[in-house]
């Protein structure tokens, strides 16, 4: 039952109506005994500062953040964690003592444990992300700290490609990832690589999109983790 106690969490992004997260939430909250309710707040882009003032002035606990809000939302944070600054994109907030929002990203901690759950060994390895997105930053600052012996980003749109390529490489400082085009499959070395699928085709409402067809793209892939 919702008391004048309970603490409020949730979601934002664009859309979110159809996120499973209050249920698995609820669920959670319940078996742990916890007083929280968990809600969906969906926020169009360009309105992400001033739904976190507003999160801020209803005394929201905390946030879960998803597309198109992850890296714009930093901004409006007071503070970040060390994985946050490296990949220049947020999933949680935190409320602080100072009255504001710490932003962490456990895109890289969650898509590490999930490697390792299924044995599945990056360094030395070549790998390939599909997307510039959020969780393509994710993978690439994942697979840079596990010294991959490169790191190949595709994108429709190049340029996005060849931003999260530098970024890579300035905050490890080696030459550690390269920018293609989503199509530029000639540019990847012809061995076997472990592919991340990093976009946003297959999500809600595109649920049948895919970001590619290039069978010779898949002929080089070994394992795909999404």
């Amino acid at each position: 039952m919702i008391t004048g106690k309970t603490k409020v969490c949730g979601l934002i992004g664009y859309p979110v109506a159809h996120s499973m997260s209050p249920f698995i939430h609820g669920r959670l909250a319940g078996i742990l005994g916890e007083d929280l309710a968990y809600v969906t707040f969906p926020v169009r882009p360009g309105e992400v500062n001033e739904a976190v003032k507003g999160a801020l002035a209803l005394g929201i606990c905390g946030l879960n953040v998803t597309v198109p809000h992850k890296e714009s939302v930093i901004e409006a944070l007071s503070e970040l964690d060390d994985n946050a600054k490296k990949v220049g994109a947020v999933n949680t907030l935190v409320r602080t003592d100072d009255g504001g929002f710490k932003g962490y990203n456990t895109d890289v901690t969650g898509l590490d444990r999930a490697l390792d759950t299924h044995g599945i060994e990056v360094s030395g390895r070549n790998t390939v992300i599909l997307g510039a997105g959020g969780a393509a930053r994710a993978a690439a600052v994942l697979c840079a700290g596990k010294d991959a012996d490169h790191i190949f980003i595709m994108n429709r749109n190049r340029e996005r490609a060849a931003a999260l390529s530098d970024h890579v490489n300035t905050v490890f400082g080696r030459n550690a990832a390269s920018p293609l085009g989503i199509h530029e499959i000639g540019g990847l070395p012809r061995e076997k690589m472990i592919v991340f699928q990093a976009t946003s085709a297959g999500l809600y409402p595109d649920v049948d999109s895919v970001p590619t067809e290039d069978e010779e793209l898949f002929a080089r892939t070994e394992t795909v983790s999404t």
